[in-house]
């Protein structure tokens, strides 16, 4: 990961000029894009000597893309062909965005859209890791196949990542000293004990699947044992939803394995890049896509409370295509 503070400068040595910013500016724009994951540490990135972020592409318009980062707009080049040129910098970098505003301009020819959809693939590891994913899961890895059986020509793949929380804590309030307790109140404490999580990749040749159950480390009292709220040792400081969603951060995304959150990342990433992965598995020769979100919910620190059983996240896809 470059930086965790969102405030911190950074240096990108573009097609060999450097260019400063704030990873906020990067990050806070379009929080999907190749540069908001390039400083996030979703994305590895090479740096020169300086320790500067390379990026290998022309230098010219960079400072239009950082204009549009920090104002969420900016002005665009009168010239048509710099206009185009801009455009397939919004592609490769994945501004949808800056994109969106220069919707207008057409593009000269299908193979200046084809290369520019091909770019932002390229660019894209994490797009990449789900379409082979996707495609292993659908036809079976052609490392392991057997010769003797071809695949069915078409495949549906079924992608499901849900994630919420059960066993709602009550706080025991106890009044009084440790040894002599005068009155005793029963206060609502808004917390959650388990969390429970499940992600799978099933199609006909092959499925990628895992559950977990976690328990959040609790604080209790000295005398009673009944718990008074979450372990803050554990867990960042916090109050009411704010706590939760922390709680559920740590166990269901931060202290995953490697392997897990992977296949959560590529989950995550397909439905935020429907467009972009529709694009790469026709591009890629593969006929009749389709792709059908079911459900699509992720929980925030300003929901308010859903019951006894909060969903955090619920994301269930479908993605039809054939040989």
């Amino acid at each position: 990961m470059v930086a965790s503070n969102p405030l911190r400068f950074v240096t990108l040595n573009v097609g060999g000029k450097p260019f400063s910013t704030s990873i906020q500016t990067l990050a806070s724009r379009d929080s999907h894009s190749m540069l908001a994951r390039l400083v996030s540490g979703h994305l590895q990135s090479a740096k020169d000597s300086k320790g500067r972020i390379l990026i290998d592409r022309d230098p010219m318009h960079f400072g239009l893309i950082l204009n549009y980062l920090r104002d969420g707009s900016c002005v665009l080049p009168a010239d048509e062909q710099q206009q185009r040129e801009l455009q397939r910098e919004a592609a490769y970098y994945q501004l949808d965005g800056l994109l969106a505003s220069l919707s207008t301009l057409p593009l000269t020819s299908a193979g200046d859209f084809q290369a520019s959809i091909s770019q932002r693939i390229k660019a894209d590891s994490l797009l990449q890791a789900a379409l082979q994913l996707i495609l292993e899961c659908a036809f079976g890895s052609p490392l392991t196949a057997g010769l003797s059986e071809l695949p069915a020509r078409k495949a549906c793949v079924d992608v499901t990542l849900r994630e919420s929380a059960y066993d709602p804590l009550a706080m025991t309030l106890y009044i009084g000293s440790v040894d002599n307790f005068v009155r005793l109140e029963i206060a609502p404490f808004q917390g959650f004990e388990r969390f429970s999580q499940h992600l799978v990749f099933r199609g006909p040749c092959a499925t990628q699947e895992f559950r977990r159950t976690h328990v959040a480390e609790l604080k209790t009292h000295p005398v009673t044992g009944a718990p008074v709220g979450y372990d803050q040792n554990m867990y960042t400081a916090g109050t009411g939803s704010a706590i939760i969603m922390k709680v559920w951060k740590h166990h269901c995304i931060d202290t995953l394995s490697q392997k897990h959150r992977h296949l959560r990342d590529c989950v995550m990433h397909a439905v935020h890049n429907q467009t972009a992965l529709k694009w790469a598995l026709e591009l890629a020769g593969y006929r009749e896509v389709g792709l059908n979100l079911q459900a699509f919910q992720q929980r925030s620190e300003c929901d308010a409370d859903s019951g006894p059983t909060p969903v955090f996240c619920n994301v269930r896809f479908s993605i039809h295509l054939s040989l």
